[in-house]
C-alpha cells in the first residue's frame, strides 16, 4: 500500500508521462526488471469491469489492490469495481489468485496480459504485492488504459532486499520522511528496512544521551513497523550493543561501562582518548544491553535484531586486557556477541551481527550458534565477497551480503564507487547463497551528504537485489527519472548522476573525498598526511568543473515528484559545499606549507563569509527532511572552519576541528 500523497504524486506524473515519448514502451519501464518476459502482439482495453481477488487473497492487500483501481480508472476512465465473485457468465477485467501450488519461487508470481484480461497468479500474499507493483507500473506507462500483450513471470534472487538508514549520526528523518522513503522501497520490492541505532532512540531512563537528538520514540517505532508490515516490509531493529558506543560512554554516568573507564590515552590513534567500546568481560555491558533491548526490541513484530558487534577497537587494551591475554582476543569477542545473542533470543528474536571481526578471524566461524545470521560488509569495490561468502556457507550459518551506498565522508557522494561495491556483493552472493542483501548508507562525521545522493546506490541495489542478471546493465539515470523524480526533462537523474560522480575526477580515495579532507585537516599541512601529500590539485579544479557541469544540467530540470524541488536544493546546497572545499584546498596548495594562514586574511575573510551562507543553506535544507536534533552538532564542523578563517592572530588560535565518530 502506498500512501495517499506519494499515489497523488504518481497520478499526476501519469498525465504527462503517457505523452513523454521516452516512456511510451510501458514493460520497457517496469523496475526491477523482470526475470522473464515475453511479449504479445496486441494491446488490452481496460473497460468497465470487475477486479477480482481470490480466495486467499486477503485483507491486507485491499489496500493496494484499491490503488491499483483508482490509478487504472484515471488512465482508462473505465468504471471498475473489486470484487471476490462474479455474475455467471461475467469475466473479470483484472484477476488476482494465491496458489502455492504454482511453480513459481517464494515471493514470485506471474502476471499474463491477454485479450481475456489480466491475470495474475501468485506465489504467496508478498508475491501479489509484487506482481500489483509490477501491474501499477505497466498501467501508469500505457496510453489511455491500452495495455500490452505480455506474459511476466517473476521472482526475487534474494528472499530479502533490505535497505539500512543511519539514524545515529545527527541526522534522524521526520515521520514523513520515512514514511514516504518506505512507499518508494515498496514500490522496488524492497522487503525489510532497518534504522541504524547508537542513541537515538528515546530510552526512558537515559535522556541524557538523547535528549539534544530528535530521537525515534517507541510510538513511533509501533506505527513504522505497521506501516512497513502494510507494505510486505520487514522493520528489523538495529541497536549497536559493543563498539560504537560514544555517545553513550562520553557522559560521565556511562563511563563505568567502558573498556577503558580510566586514562583512555593510546598510541594508537583510532583509539587515543576515546571511548566507544563496552567492557567484554564486565557483565555490567550485558545488564545495560539486557535494557535497553528489553525497551527496545518489543516494538517491533520482526522475528529479526541486529545487534552490530562491529569495530570493537579498544577491546583487549582495558578491563578486557587479561582475559585477551588467556583467551586471546578474537575469542574474549565470540563470547560476549554470544551473550548478546542470548539476550536477543530471550526476547524471542533472531540475531543478525555484523560480520567483519569473524571474517578477520575465521577460525571463530564454526564456533558461532547457527542461530545467527551474519552480515558480511566490506565497502571498496573489490572486497573478497568471493573469500568470505563461503566460509559461511560451508558451515551452515545464514548470511547477507551489505554493500554500500560509499555517500558517507562525503557531501556529494560517489555513486560508481558505491555501484562497484553493489555488482560485486549482489554477483558473490547469489553465487555462494546469501540469504539477502543489505543496502548500508552510512553518516560518518556528522552525515553531510543529502539523501538524494543515496538514490542512485540505493534504486540499483534495489535492483540487483531483486534479479542480478537482469538489472546489471539498467539506465539509472532513466530509472532515477521515471521512478524517483517524474522528471519529463530528464535532466535531474543526469544531473544527479554527474554530481554524485565528480570525486572521480579528484582521485578515488579510499575513505575521504579530497574536498572532505579541509574539515578534518583544516590546520595540518599537506605533507604531513600520507592523503593530502599526493593530491594532485588540477585534479580538484576537474571536480570544480564536474560540479559546475552538474549544475548547468539541472537548471532544466522538471521534476513532478512530491520531493523534486527538495532534491534540487539538496543537490544546490551540497554542490556549494565541495566546491567551496575545492577551492580553499587549491588556495592552501599555493601558500607556503599548505598553511592556510598563509591565505592572505582579506581572502581567509571572504571565504568565512562564503561559509556563513552556506552554512544557512544546509540548515534550511537540512530540515526539509530531517529533525532539528543533531542540525547544530554537524554545523560545529562548519563554525570551527569560519573560526579559523576569521582568525588574524595566528599565534594563539586555538580552533582544530575534531572527527566526530
Amino acid at each position: 500500500m502506498i500512501s495517499k500523497k506519494l499515489l497523488i504524486s504518481t497520478l499526476f506524473g501519469v498525465i504527462f508521462f503517457s505523452t513523454f515519448g521516452a516512456f511510451a514502451n510501458s514493460i520497457d519501464k517496469i523496475f526491477p526488471v523482470p526475470q522473464k518476459v515475453v511479449e504479445g502482439k496486441g494491446t488490452f482495453i481496460l473497460e468497465r469491469g470487475r477486479i477480482l481477488l481470490g480466495p486467499d487473497v486477503k485483507l491486507n492487500l485491499f489496500n493496494n489492490v484499491s490503488e491499483l483501481r483508482d490509478l487504472a480508472i484515471e488512465k482508462s476512465g473505465a468504471s471498475l469495481s473489486i470484487v471476490s465473485a462474479l455474475a455467471e457468465h461475467e469475466a473479470a477485467q483484472i484477476s488476482i489468485i494465491i496458489d502455492s501450488k504454482v511453480s513459481l519461487r517464494s515471493q514470485g508470481y506471474k502476471l499474463n496480459i491477454s485479450e481475456t484480461g489480466v491475470q495474475i497468479v501468485a506465489n504467496n500474499e508478498a508475491g501479489a504485492f509484487y506482481a500489483i507493483q509490477t501491474l501499477i507500473q505497466v498501467i501508469r506507462f500505457s496510453e489511455k488504459g491500452k495495455l500490452p500483450y505480455v506474459t511476466i513471470e517473476d521472482w526475487p534472487d534474494f528472499e530479502r532486499r533490505g535497505i539500512m538508514v543511519d539514524v545515529s549520526r545527527n541526522k534522524v528523518p521526520t515521520m514523513e520522511t520515512l514514511k514516504r522513503t518506505i512507499d518508494r522501497f515498496a514500490e522496488w520490492k524492497i522487503n525489510e528496512v532497518q534504522l541504524y541505532i547508537e542513541h537515538t532512540f528515546a530510552y526512558k531512563n537515559h535522556k541524557t544521551v538523547w535528549e539534544e537528538f530528535s530521537p525515534i520514540t517507541a510510538e513511533q517505532i509501533l506505527e513504522l513497523d505497521k506501516y512497513c508490515a502494510e507494505r510486505f516490509i520487514d522493520l528489523v531493529p538495529n541497536q549497536n550493543s559493543f563498539g560504537h558506543m560514544k555517545r553513550w560512554l562520553q557522559h560521565d554516568e556511562y563511563v563505568y561501562l567502558s573498556e577503558r573507564p580510566g586514562d583512555a590515552s593510546s598510541d594508537d590513534w583510532i583509539i587515543n582518548n576515546n571511548r566507544s567500546t563496552l567492557c567484554a568481560t564486565d557483565n555490567a555491558s550485558v545488564e545495560f544491553m539486557n535494557e535497553l533491548l528489553g525497551e527496545y526490541l518489543p516494538n517491533f513484530s520482526s522475528k529479526y535484531a541486529n545487534i552490530g558487534g562491529d569495530e570493537p577497537y579498544e577491546l583487549g587494551t582495558g578491563k578486557s586486557a587479561q582475559a585477551c591475554k588467556e583467551k586471546g582476543k578474537p575469542v574474549v569477542y565470540l563470547e560476549y556477541m554470544k551473550k548478546m545473542n542470548n539476550l536477543v533470543n530471550q526476547f524471542g528474536k533472531k540475531t543478525q551481527m555484523w560480520g567483519d571481526i569473524v571474517n578477520k578471524h575465521p577460525e571463530l566461524i564454526p564456533m558461532m550458534p547457527k542461530d545467527i545470521t551474519c552480515m558480511i560488509w566490506g565497502y571498496r569495490p573489490e572486497h573478497p565477497y568471493n573469500k568470505q561468502c563461503p566460509r559461511f556457507k560451508k558451515e551452515g550459518i545464514p548470511f547477507y551480503v551489505c554493500p554500500g551506498t560509499n555517500g558517507w565522508r562525503s557531501f556529494i557522494g560517489k555513486t560508481d564507487r558505491g555501484l562497484a561495491n553493489i555488482i560485486n556483493a549482489t554477483t558473490n552472493g547469489k553465487k555462494y547463497g546469501a540469504y539477502g542483501v543489505l543496502m548500508t548508507d552510512w553518516g560518518d562525521l556528522g552525515h553531510m551528504q543529502p539523501f538524494t545522493v543515496a538514490f542512485p546506490p540505493y534504486i540499483y541495489g534495489a535492483a540487483m537485489s531483486w534479479s542480478t542478471e537482469k538489472n546489471k546493465d539498467v539506465n539509472i539515470e532513466d530509472i532515477l527519472n521515471t521512478h524517483v523524480f517524474l522528471d519529463e526533462s530528464e535532466a535531474l537523474g543526469k544531473a544527479l548522476m554527474t554530481l554524485t560522480n565528480a570525486y572521480k575526477a579528484g582521485g578515488d580515495q579510499e575513505l575521504l573525498t579530497p574536498y572532505f579532507n579541509m574539515i578534518n585537516r583544516t590546520l595540518e599541512p599537506f605533507e604531513e598526511n600520507y592523503i593530502t601529500r599526493n593530491y594532485n590539485m588540477s585534479n580538484l579544479q576537474g571536480v570544480c568543473k564536474e560540479i559546475e557541469k552538474a549544475m548547468n544540467i539541472l537548471e532544466s530540470a522538471k521534476p513532478r515528484s512530491y520531493d523534486g524541488e527538495v532534491a534540487i536544493k539538496e543537490m544546490r546546497t551540497a554542490a556549494k559545499l565541495a566546491d567551496f572545499m575545492c577551492r580553499v584546498m587549491i588556495d592552501r596548495s599555493r601558500v607556503k606549507y599548505s598553511d592556510i594562514f598563509n591565505i592572505s586574511f582579506s581572502k581567509r575573510k571572504e571565504y568565512a563569509k562564503e561559509l556563513e551562507q552556506i552554512i544557512k543553506d544546509f540548515s534550511k535544507t537540512w530540515i526539509l527532511r530531517n529533525r532539528i536534533g543533531g542540525l547544530s552538532d554537524t554545523n560545529k564542523f562548519f563554525e570551527d572552519i569560519v573560526k579559523i578563517l576569521n582568525t588574524k592572530d595566528t599565534e594563539n588560535c586555538s580552533v582544530v576541528p575534531r572527527l566526530r565518530l
